[in-house]
């Protein structure tokens, strides 16, 4: 359950990522 979590959070933080990085192209 744990790890589930975990990979959950690291999808979360690099979709943040990308929204970000389109954000500061855009």
């Amino acid at each position: 359950m744990h790890i589930y979590i975990y990979a959950r959070k690291i999808i979360y933080a690099n979709h943040n990522q990308l929204l970000h990085l389109r954000y500061f192209i855009f």
